[in-house]
């Protein structure tokens, strides 16, 4: 029984991964069907990065509609194939009534797989190996209606670049599983490494488990680097992902990490000469378009794919303290951190030549206070000085005569506020200019600046003739007569719409971010492995147990099919409601008032809690971001009444007031303390303001402990 376990676990994640993503076919015309085959499961990287850059250029390139249609194998971690005989009667059964245009191989025990199993799963279906070494093509497996992508991995040229950038170096620790295939590169990487054996210890980790490996690579030798190869599976047969080993490795280890892959650039690894994945997709679905297309698979000829240009990680060559004098030329250093130096350097020149033009004027008046044709012809020269310093810096000047309420101002202070030259000035039409917004709060502060003799600062929007908006900082300085009264208002304004306008990007970023990094996740995986998982892995339990000892009589073998059945049909419908809750079909086709009622119905069907909703004037047709917002949050709220507060009812209350569409969500639990945004750290709450916020709309917490919680938004509905 115990020989058999790595079966069960392939079948189960069989049935997890084999749903398909499939594109909604345009026009009633039916959809190119394109079976993608993955050597591990569909988080494994670099795998993953392909099939995703591969699925969108695939889309990009090919007119026609697609049907993605996924397979993890799994089988490629374990020595024993028990496993490919179901796998390869599921795939017949599930693909020979509908047929496929296309099997793509991703990696080298996919494309095994492929070749071995080709006669009975895809006879006459066009094959495109992709991602794969050429040392796992076999030209005589290949046949007229297959195309190959290959690539060229270069372990020596890896080490050599160690070498280059780590001068001294004397150990090279080796990190790969045990997997098959994993096998299979340890031997090509000990027959790789055979030249260098002369001056480098090369220590072998690929008879560890993980656990162990972090140990030992947080004490390494001095003059170590690590070699990180392929990691699916340790020495005690437990599976692992690419990015997760990566990064704790990476937390531990005590010396510097060298890779293949351009996926795994800033993960942890140095850098050099990498693999990059997104250009190898590109190549992939070309040929993908091609075979489509309808040209025979075997006439096209692909070159082998090859690392691209040496490229590092900045942070990594500070932290091992590797110059830059010894990366190959043309190196290209990525996530370089830019100094305030960096980012300012045009600003801080510009604004420090316009307080020393400042200062050589103030002293250039008060020297010549005496002489007034003298002091004239000075103000001329200075001014004429200050023009082109704050030309030069794009800085706007300007001085106020506050007693003729005269405004002098430079050429690059015209154009920020759209005065054509020779135009008049006057405080009053430069108040006109400001964003009707900014007004009211510039002219009090300009004024109390003047009257106080103090400095004024700030920032503000200026509506130009052309309607355009720009962002402008302000500095000014009041000067007064010896009669102690204020005379002049003199300063700079510099134009920081670009600053703005990247600042707005950022926070568009941080706002799509984590709407791709919901904590749906945490959840998901919680109910994969504490629902679906164990429930499968009865099942199969159960499944050998029957296989092992069938039923004396026909009655029996019926019920206990029976019985497998509706287990089976269970374990749809909890994948159908987790799918349901990952993206709720019901939002897009019935609307927000249809799938809100029907997911307050399906957490009272779930959770002993009495969820109520009520729906008054909602429109049918509502903006698809606000919708999801609203859906999102009640999602995020109702389970936070499930998880945390110990109510027994709860309501959900949906309502259209002019201009607004509000949203309330109130429940009868314990509560909580209510402490301010910057404090809050709790990852539901940041998640619902933060989608609050993308559609320009308002959320509020209320609670108390003892008397439950609301979470009300109010989000802007324009007609």
């Amino acid at each position: 029984m115990k020989c058999k376990m790595p079966s069960c676990r392939r079948w189960i994640w069989l049935c997890l991964f084999l749903p398909s993503l499939a594109l909604a076919a345009v026009g009633g015309s039916e959809p190119r069907r394109v079976l993608l085959l993955h050597s591990f499961g569909p988080d494994f990287e670099p795998f993953r990065s392909f099939s995703i850059d591969f699925r969108a250029e695939l889309g990009q390139q090919f007119a026609e509609p697609l049907e993605f249609h996924e397979v993890a194998l799994e089988s490629a971690r374990f020595e024993s194939e028990a496993a490919e005989g179901p796998l390869v009667d599921y795939l017949t059964a599930l693909f020979a009534p509908r047929g496929l245009d296309l099997v793509v191989a991703i990696g080298g025990p996919s494309a095994r797989f492929t070749q071995k199993y080709r006669g009975r799963l895809f006879p006459s279906t066009p094959l495109l190996y992709a991602a794969l070494d050429q040392r796992h093509v076999q030209p005589a497996n290949l046949t007229t209606n297959d195309a190959v992508v290959a690539v060229a991995h270069a372990p020596a040229q890896i080490v050599s670049n160690m070498l280059q950038v780590l001068p001294g170096l004397s150990n090279v620790v080796v990190l790969l599983g045990n997997s098959p295939v994993e096998k299979f590169w340890f031997k090509e990487l000990r027959r790789e490494f055979q030249p260098f054996t002369n001056q480098l210890r090369f220590i072998w980790f690929n008879d560890l488990s993980f656990v162990e490996i972090q140990r030992r690579a947080a004490t390494l030798p001095p003059r170590s680097a690590i070699f990180y190869s392929i990691f699916s599976v340790d020495a005690k047969g437990v599976p692992q992902e690419e990015d997760r080993v990566l990064r704790k490795l990476h937390d531990v280890a005590n010396a510097p990490i060298f890779g293949p892959y351009q996926t795994q650039l800033g993960l942890g690894i140095v850098g050099g000469r990498l693999l990059v994945i997104e250009d190898l997709a590109r190549t992939s679905a070309k040929v993908a378009v091609r075979i489509l297309q309808g040209e025979l698979a075997g006439n096209i000829k692909t070159p082998v794919q090859v690392p691209g240009p040496a490229m590092y990680d900045w942070r990594e060559l500070k932290r091992w303290g590797v110059s830059a004098s010894r990366l190959p030329a043309g190196s290209l250093i990525c996530y370089r951190e830019s100094t305030t130096w960096d980012l300012y350097k045009w600003r801080i020149i510009g604004v420090g030549a316009v307080c020393l033009v400042e200062a050589v004027l103030i002293v250039g008046l008060l020297a010549n206070l005496a002489r007034r044709r003298r002091a004239e012809r000075s103000l001329r020269e200075s001014e004429e000085r200050f023009t082109v310093a704050a030309a030069a810096a794009k800085v706007g000047v300007w001085v106020w005569d506050i007693r003729l309420n005269a405004l002098w101002a430079t050429a690059d202070w015209r154009r920020m506020f759209g005065y054509t030259d020779g135009a008049p000035i006057d405080f009053e039409g430069v108040m006109l200019q400001i964003h009707g917004s900014d007004r009211a709060t510039v002219n009090a502060a300009v004024r109390q600046a003047v009257e106080l003799g103090s400095d004024y600062e700030g920032e503000f929007r200026v509506v130009l003739p052309n309607g355009m908006v720009r962002w402008i900082a302000a500095r000014g300085r009041t000067e007064s007569a010896p009669d102690a009264k204020p005379s002049r208002f003199f300063g700079a304004t510099v134009d920081i719409t670009e600053r703005k306008l990247m600042e707005e990007a950022a926070r568009d970023l941080s706002g799509r971010l984590i709407g791709a990094q919901e904590a749906e996740r945490a959840r998901l995986a919680a109910e994969l492995h504490d629902g679906i998982n164990q429930s499968l892995a009865l099942l199969a339990v159960e499944l050998e147990m029957f296989s092992q000892r069938l039923p004396e009589n026909s009655e029996q073998i019926q019920s206990r099919l029976e019985c497998f059945s509706t287990q089976t049909k269970a374990l749809s419908a909890e994948v159908h409601r987790i799918s349901h809750g990952l993206h709720p079909v019901k939002l897009k086709q019935l609307g927000l008032e249809v799938a809100l009622r029907g997911f307050c119905r399906e957490v009272e069907a779930a959770h002993p809690l009495v969820v109520r909703f009520a729906a008054r004037d909602v429109p049918r047709e509502l903006p698809e971001k606000i919708a999801l917002c609203l859906y999102r949050v009640t999602q995020e709220a109702i389970q936070n009444v499930v998880r945390h507060s110990g109510a027994k009812s709860a309501t959900v209350d949906l309502q259209f007031r002019e201009p607004s569409i509000e949203l309330k969500v109130v429940d009868d639990g314990k509560g909580f303390e209510v402490i301010s945004d910057r404090q809050t750290s709790a990852i539901g709450l940041v998640s619902m303001q933060e989608r609050a916020r993308q559609v320009e709309g308002v959320i509020t917490v209320k609670s108390k402990p003892g008397k439950g919680t609301q979470v009300e938004v109010r989000v802007p509905l324009r007609t």
